[in-house]
């Protein structure tokens, strides 16, 4: 089974590494990726989908 790619963004550092301290569990299950800004999410996401990978989507605004 391919592991899912989650993108991780946020613009405040503290916030991005309690999140991605979360995850560290599932990354038998995920690839995680962080990134501080949407541009370069945007960027990330281009890359990964140039390269036939897919992307787990969920999005939560505070």
């Amino acid at each position: 089974m391919e592991k899912l790619n989650v993108i991780c963004v946020d613009d405040q550092r503290e916030v991005l590494s309690a999140v991605l301290k979360d995850l560290a569990p599932l990354t038998q299950w995920l690839n995680v990726e962080d990134c501080e800004s949407a541009d370069e999410a945007l960027d990330l996401m281009d890359e990964l989908d140039a390269e036939g990978e897919f992307i787990a989507w969920w999005y939560q605004t505070t």
